[in-house]
């Protein structure tokens, strides 16, 4: 998980970790306040294929495939892992 926006490191990203969890995915929290860039050199160190970015737009997070650089927009209120079915 990637937190953009300081304002929202434990306002609610939390509860989205333990429900990405619940469904069997590894979700690294960055419990420090790294910079945004050194957040995604981290996921690719760690061998992470997407990203979930937590911003501004919160409850709506961004998901990302780190391959490509691409992403779309979801809001909490679905679980945003519906994007990403069978992976």
């Amino acid at each position: 998980m990637v937190i953009a926006d300081e304002a929202f490191r434990f306002a609610g990203p939390l509860g989205l970790v333990g429900q990405l969890r619940d469904t069997g995915r590894r979700v690294d929290y960055p419990l420090n306040a790294p910079k945004v860039r050194k957040q995604f050199e981290n996921a690719e160190t760690l061998g992470a294929v997407r990203t979930v970015i937590v911003g501004a737009e919160w409850p709506q997070v961004k998901l990302r495939t780190l391959a490509n650089a691409r992403g779309n927009y979801s809001s909490c209120r679905r679980p945003p892992w519906h994007l990403w079915a069978g992976s």
